[in-house]
């Protein structure tokens, strides 16, 4: 099973790029060559950056295990729990430095190994369908909420 963003919000930061592409190109027959120079160039470098970075995002459930794989086309993060040796995954939320809840689980394996993954949103988004997913693996899945 697969899950990614739809399409039609994938495609939002590629309309964005577009529509200050044009207006930079605007700008540079009308108003003024530098500014409409720099619109476009700053269009071009959105577009290839920003813009394909919805379309890989993709969370990946298999009997392998559970991955994510996110970030930049060009230097994606991959992220995830392998299923083999995997007893217990737990749920939890933790604070950042500047007070803001979030949600992280923590692989715990037969080894004495932990692993802990900080999901994304398409991650969290599905987070129940995932967790279902690692219950029909035979892992505990149990959600705790911390408070500090």
């Amino acid at each position: 099973m697969t899950f990614t963003i739809p399409l039609y919000i994938s495609l939002i930061p590629l309309v964005v790029g577009l529509v200050m592409l044009a207006v930079g190109v605007v700008l540079f027959r009308k108003l003024h060559a530098l500014i409409g120079g720099i619109t476009c160039l700053a269009a071009l470098v959105f577009l290839v950056l920003i813009g394909p970075l919805l379309l890989f995002d993709r969370v990946d459930l298999t009997p392998a295990g559970v991955t994510q794989r996110t970030g930049f086309w060009f230097a994606p993060t991959v992220k995830g729990f392998e299923t083999a040796g995997l007893d217990r995954i737990r749920i939890t939320t933790d604070r950042d430095r500047n007070g803001r809840t979030f949600e992280k689980w923590m692989g715990e394996y037969a080894s004495g190994e932990t692993r802990a993954v900080d999901p994304g949103d398409l991650w969290e988004v599905n987070g129940d369908a995932i967790a279902e997913f690692l219950r029909s693996q035979e892992v505990e899945v149990v959600r705790e909420i911390k408070s500090r």
